[in-house]
């Protein structure tokens, strides 16, 4: 074998290598530019998702706000209610009805021996039917007339 049969074989492997490696490189840029893209891509995805979990969190946040100002209102007009009921058990009651207070251990499950049943005992002497009129003569009128 001579040197001239041999140097169009090494010229087309020398060829075949150059056009290789040209290919490789093309394809590496084109593999780049997409890994490129895809991560421009998820970024922009990234984005939008921390921006709707912070949205997200606002609306919680804004949500538990009502909540706690609903169970304030309400509680507030619960005070309301019950210190009007207070008041007109006082106004409307033959006997002295125990003080505003008083009522709040019995409420709450304090030391009444009906806070557990969740009853409210009457004192006995106390009678479950109103007065019938103001002359005197219902049944928390005394006998001395």
């Amino acid at each position: 074998m001579t040197i001239e049969s041999i140097l169009p074989l090494l010229v087309a492997v020398g060829v075949g290598l150059v056009v290789g490696v040209l290919l490789a490189n093309l394809s590496r840029r084109r593999a780049a530019r997409s890994d490129r893209e895809r991560a421009d891509q998820l970024e922009t995805e990234l984005e939008q998702t921390r921006e709707e979990l912070d949205g997200h969190r606002e609306d919680v946040a804004r949500h538990f706000q009502q909540t706690s100002d609903l169970f304030r209102e309400m509680t507030e007009q619960y005070t309301l209610l019950y210190a009007h009921l207070a008041t007109g058990a006082r106004a409307f009651s033959t006997e002295d009805a125990p003080a505003l207070g008083q009522f709040d251990q019995t409420l709450i499950g304090g030391d009444s021996p009906d806070a557990a049943t969740g009853t409210e005992a009457l004192p006995e002497s106390r009678s479950a039917a109103p007065p019938a009129s103001g002359n005197g003569t219902g049944p928390g009128a005394s006998d001395a007339s």
